[in-house]
């Protein structure tokens, strides 16, 4: 398994969070020996991993909870939505937009560009929520796929270095051991995930 995080000083107390998520990714895979993936559902599938993760972590949290965004066409400059998830430690607390990219791993430029593209529209929803939290944060779940083919080591470690060179305060990344036994949606290889939040 190559699991790590990378987190900046003022988002230490998230470490317990990311570091329960890297063990919920581990545990699903191993549960159903790599037969199944959490990670290349979809966003909702993704939040819900780390909402687990967060109450593993002895935080509280909520998954799409209605709340009010912003919204420039709407008569008084709000709309009723939801958010994908509110975390909560005992000290801090903040909300987040999650999204969901599946960049190509033999392809460098593709993904970043994909990666780019999911990180702006999750950092400017959350720009649009309203409501008490003042901490508003987008997260983009990267779910990279390899096509009709197992992921060489040198991909997946080109892929986590390309991760830790995005300028997201919290980067974690988790490949597990036997994600690449089946081939999964859309006839691919997805070895692993990593998760942007910032």
């Amino acid at each position: 398994m190559q699991c790590g995080f990378i987190i900046r000083p003022d988002y230490e107390f998230l470490t317990p969070v990311i570091s329960e998520w890297i063990a919920c990714i581990d545990k699903y895979a191993r549960w159903h020996d790599g037969g199944d993936l959490p990670y290349w559902y979809n966003e909702r599938a993704n939040v819900s991993v780390l909402t687990g993760a967060a109450w593993r972590a002895n935080f509280v949290a909520l998954e799409e909870y209605q709340v009010d965004k912003f919204k420039e066409t709407a008569p008084n400059g709000k709309s009723l939505g939801r958010n994908d998830l509110y975390l909560s430690s005992e000290e801090e607390s903040l909300c987040i937009e999650a999204k969901v990219c599946y960049p190509n791993m033999a392809n460098t430029a593709e993904s970043k560009t994909c990666i780019e593209a999911a990180i702006g529209v999750a950092s400017s929803d959350a720009k649009n929520l309203r409501g008490d939290v003042e901490e508003k944060l987008g997260a983009v779940f990267v779910v990279p796929y390899s096509e009709n083919k197992v992921a060489t080591n040198e991909q997946t470690n080109a892929f986590i270095a390309a991760v830790g060179g995005f300028q997201s305060p919290i980067k974690a990344w988790c490949f597990p051991s036997n994600a690449q036994k089946i081939v999964g949606k859309y006839d691919r290889y997805c070895p692993g995930v990593a998760l942007l939040i910032g």
